[in-house]
């Protein structure tokens, strides 16, 4: 239709159409102005007559017949698109918009009463680049779509700008205008309005909550205990074994990616925040003077402690901060992630800017308290807190604690009441790295009234906000601590609209884990016995410290310090045995008239046959090695006589099996029809039928439970036998290795030491063998029951230790020191090791990894057996010490992890309540506001937030009934609630366990 005359009915063809607009007809270019005047910023698709193909214009550039003073311009003022009786002169301006940058002409209304430039700006949908004279402005569309796009995919400004100018023209973009200095700014801008009127500050919304800072623009988590809004009743008179039920749970953590770098040419020292610290950063002038404050303050000077964490943290070298005015930040977060409080850093982790951020997350709930000049008011001018119990999880909890009340009386004394009320704890990963009696006296797994809360949830929002670094590194500090701000609050607000979700999943999988774990201590209670359970139940299970002994106590702690092997369980079986069988002149019976001796004699022979059938390959393996012709008859002499040897051993192991089923038949009588199926070609490959050889019906039949039990307790320690040796093979394979590298130079000394190596390593391996047959046989014997199974599997990337006898590697550094022989226990860590298969070498030339028999061994881990400690010697008392210690850690930590679960899920179900209420006293909050007189636009946004909340709640409300739980009903209580649920439970424990807890105290 290009061409064809316009149906305005005039004789102008049509030449422009528009792009922006769906199924539009071509027009001529007056028809074109005039359907778009209330669309400004459509691009005009002007057809090139001479070139045969279309131009972009702005619709400004269009009707160039028209003269000068009919010449097209945006209108502004409230005219919506028509004329003006007093328009103002046709200006240049630019105009952004989704679609591109517009150079395009825009009137001002001078109209008697027409607001000012600005405002008529804004009314038009445009956000002015400046107040005064503003030449620039960004379509409200832009401004909106821009703030999503930076909040959830953290692009910048500057890219932002840079595809709006290749949207204008993809080829020849320098010609376009670059509106970004003025973009910077005004976005800037509008964040901060944005978060004022969502966060109710244009509606004076402080008159409505007195219980939170005037001009606060945080937004808090509804699932957690907000004193004066959330209360629930009798929630401020809870006994002690409730106070998860209102309770103040909080992290902290430090972050060395959000930095600012030092680049005093561009900085501006003058900009400022438009929060000014009213939202989650402070304001910088009152965390200066705090800084300065406590610069000399002793408290503060260094951290005292032995822990070895500690001693990380200041190894740290500070020249990793060199360029950087600020090396990171320090948040305050809730257990749900919500962002409560965050300083800057500069220079290390300090107590410092971890104390200011714990500060600002507590004071956030104390109300209308004035600004921190005032700050020396006494607590009790404030409404007092309604939470009966505050845990904070830090992971310098263990030395920022020791001086933290003395450093608050002196720089925050409004706050020591608050700050007394606090239980620490160290994150579950963190306590890992601290030493011993930080792992139970920190740690989020021993925790009374506590819940299952691992205290590292203030590690999940870094990944997230880590995407800022680059971006805002080289901002000034007014601009960054605004974008912080503004991406905290909208993390914040992302965790409030998913919160009836989060928490029903959370609540079912809770109480699923809590039956299971209930389940389960019932379970090992009823196996221990009313005995040793009363007593165990007469124990503190608070950490205790012995100053006189520099030591602690916890019930949760393996104390005693040997371990037995092989031999001593030996002796100690023989010696039960002797005393329940107190036969002929009280003497010991002889190893072969016991059933425990039967037993160990079995195992010797296990491992004679395995020796044989190891010598038996080695031998074919020795004798097809070597292509040596020179050495050809030495080595057909070498494996005769080994084969000689071999048979010699045969022999005996013939006799000794022989002479062993005998005293079979007396131990085992009904094994005869197995007999016959043990038969084998050599004697090394046939079957004992030891209890471990029958599956568990067999055994039953042929009722050998307590032959069973004592072979489970005699292959357990031959595992820790098994282990003893591994090491000592290992230490020598390290040291060959060593020397190797460092004295074999001709090929006879080449040769040698491969010799010495592969010895060490058939040693190694065939003890890692005895230790797997053991765990299998443990298997069998029915060790996996319950989930309990004390050894991992035992292979050669387990072994992995780093070579004492050589100086510091390069790498060294990043690998985790296992000191050995330190952790003591019977349970050994899982292998964490990573490995790849690949061709044998000492030393891999890209990685610098070594490799062991062909695996490329990760570094990063030391195998888990120089975790676990040993001891040959041990007395009787000793060994029932150890193994009456065991018994009581597995029971005090089952009853821990049921416990936890059950907290948990009763917590859950106040946060529910919490939540539900919030949401509701939100919407009450905007109702009363939108009643209060504002113009017709804010009363309608008011309503508009009123009915958001309380669809929120409802939708929550439906959650939690989805869930399985009703939420309160007229004059019912959470309290009444939870002890109505527990002495259910009580008469649950009390079945399960047979009455060996009758008044089930535990819950």
């Amino acid at each position: 239709m290009i061409g064809q005359p316009c149906s305005c009915d005039t004789d102008i063809k049509r030449t422009v159409v528009c792009r922006d607009c769906d199924q539009r007809l071509p027009t001529c270019e007056s028809c074109f102005i005039d359907a778009h005047r209330n669309c400004p910023t459509h691009w005009a698709m002007l057809w090139n007559s001479e070139g045969g193909y279309f131009v972009r214009h702005d619709i400004s550039q269009l009707a160039p017949h028209r003269t000068p003073g009919d010449i097209y311009a945006i209108q502004l003022g409230r005219h919506y698109g028509g004329t003006c009786s007093y328009p103002g002169e046709a200006i240049p301006f630019t105009l952004v918009d989704l679609n591109g940058v517009h150079g395009t002409r825009i009137r001002f209304c001078k109209c008697c009463g027409a607001p000012e430039k600005h405002r008529q700006l804004m009314q038009a949908g445009f956000f002015p680049g400046t107040i005064a004279r503003p030449q620039t402005a960004f379509t409200f569309r832009l401004m909106k779509h821009y703030h999503i796009q930076h909040l959830e995919s953290k692009i910048s400004a500057y890219d932002y700008i840079g595809s709006a100018r290749r949207f204008t023209d993809n080829v020849f973009t320098d010609l376009v205008q670059d509106p970004y200095a003025t973009f910077q700014r005004a976005a800037q801008f509008w964040g901060y309005l944005t978060v004022c009127k969502r966060m109710g500050q244009c509606h004076r919304i402080d008159s409505e909550l007195p219980n939170r800072p005037r001009g606060n623009l945080r937004l808090y988590c509804p699932a957690c205990p907000e004193p004066g809004f959330t209360d629930l009743e009798g929630s401020h008179r809870l006994p002690k074994a409730l106070w998860h039920l209102n309770q103040s749970t909080t992290t902290l953590d430090g972050n060395h990616h959000l930095v600012k770098l030092e680049n005093t040419k561009t900085s501006d020292p003058m900009d400022k925040s438009l929060w000014d610290g009213n939202a989650y950063m402070p304001r910088d002038s009152d965390y200066k003077t705090h800084l300065a404050l406590v610069s000399g303050d002793g408290n503060y000077s260094k951290a005292e402690g032995d822990c070895d964490y500690l001693r990380a943290v200041q190894k740290q070298k500070l020249h990793k901060f060199k360029g950087q005015e600020v090396t990171g930040t320090v948040n305050s977060q809730c257990r749900h992630v919500f962002v409560l409080g965050s300083a800057d850093m500069h220079g290390g982790e300090s107590h410092k800017n971890s104390d200011y951020t714990l500060a600002m997350a507590i004071n956030m709930y104390l109300g209308n308290l004035q600004r921190d000049e005032n700050a020396t008011e006494t607590a009790s001018e404030h409404p007092p807190a309604c939470v009966v119990d505050r845990i904070r999880s830090y992971d310098l909890a263990c030395i920022s604690s020791v001086h933290l009340v003395k450093r608050f009386s002196d720089h925050f004394p409004h706050l020591v009441d608050q700050i007394k009320m606090i239980r620490w704890a160290v994150p579950a990963v963190h306590v890992a790295n601290h030493k011993e009696r930080c792992q139970y006296e920190f740690s989020t797994a021993y925790l009374e009234q506590f819940g299952h809360f691992f205290g590292e949830t203030c590690e999940v929002i870094w990944a997230e906000m880590n995407q800022l670094g680059p971006m805002i590194c080289q901002m000034n500090a007014g601009r960054r601590h605004d974008t912080l701000n503004d991406h905290f609050g909208d993390w914040n607000w992302k965790k409030t609209i998913k919160m009836g979700l989060h928490l029903s999943s959370s609540i079912q999988t809770a109480y699923s884990l809590y039956i299971e774990k209930r389940d389960a201590f019932c379970h090992i209670t009823v196996s221990f016995g009313p005995e040793l359970v009363h007593k165990w139940d007469a124990l503190s299970r608070e950490f205790q410290e012995r100053c006189a002994k520099k030591d602690f106590f916890s019930v949760y702690r393996h104390k005693t310090a040997k371990v037995p092997l092989q031999s001593a369980i030996l002796q100690h079986l023989l010696a039960e045995e002797a005393r329940r069988d107190a036969v002929v002149d009280s003497v010991l019976p002889s190893v072969a008239q016991t059933p425990v001796a039967f037993l160990n004699e079995g195992i010797a022979i296990q491992d004679a046959q395995y020796v044989v059938s190891i010598g038996d390959r080695c031998s074919y393996s020795y004798s097809h090695r070597r292509k040596c012709k020179a050495l050809i008859k030495q080595d057909q002499e070498q494996v005769a006589a080994h084969r000689t040897e071999i048979e010699n051993r045969r022999n005996k192991l013939t006799t000794h099996i022989h002479r062993w089923r005998q005293s079979q038949a007396s131990f085992m009588p009904r094994i005869a029809d197995k007999l016959d199926q043990s038969r084998a070609i050599e004697v090394e490959d046939e079957i004992l039928w030891l209890p471990s050889d029958l599956t568990v019906p067999e055994r039953t039949i042929m009722k050998l439970a307590g032959l069973a039990d004592q072979e489970r307790a005699l292959r357990e320690g031959e595992c820790f036998d098994a282990i003893s040796a591994v090491r000592s093979a290992v230490k020598t394979l390290s040291y060959s290795r060593k020397d190797k590298v460092d004295h074999s130079h001709g090929m006879k000394q080449q040769t040698r030491s491969l010799a010495s190596i592969a010895k060490a390593e058939g040693v190694r391996d065939a003890h890692m063998a005895r230790y797997n047959s053991a765990r299998e046989a443990l298997i069998s014997l029915g060790y996996l029951e319950n989930g309990n199974f004390d050894f991992s599997i035992l292979t050669a990337k387990d072994t992995y230790r780093k070579n004492v006898n050589a100086p510091h590697q390069v790498g060294d550094s990043r690998c985790q020191e296992a000191p050995l022989f330190t952790h003591v226990g019977i349970r050994a860590r899982p292998s964490t090791s990573h490995v790849q298969n690949r061709d044998p070498s000492e030393r891999d030339d890209e990685t610098g990894m070594p490799a062991i028999d062909g695996w490329l061994i990760d570094t990063s881990q030391e195998g888990w057996i120089w975790w676990l400690k040993v001891h040959k010697k041990m007395s009787d008392e000793e060994m029932e010490a150890w193994s009456e210690e065991g018994d009581r850690v597995q029971w005090f930590r089952a009853e821990v992890e049921m416990l936890q679960w059950q907290e948990e899920l009763e917590r859950l179900q106040a946060e529910f309540l919490w939540t539900i209420k919030a949401y509701g006293e939100m919407s009450k909050v905007w109702d009363h506001l939108a009643a209060m007189g504002f113009c017709p636009g804010r009363e309608a946004y008011a309503k508009k937030k009123a009915a958001m909340w309380m669809r929120m709640g409802s939708e929550c409300e439906k959650e939690m009934k989805k869930s399985g739980y009703q939420p309160l009903q007229a004059q019912e209580s959470l309290i009444g609630r939870i002890e109505k649920w527990r002495a259910e439970e009580k008469v649950k424990i009390r079945e399960l366990t047979e009455g060996i807890l009758p008044c089930a105290d535990i819950i």
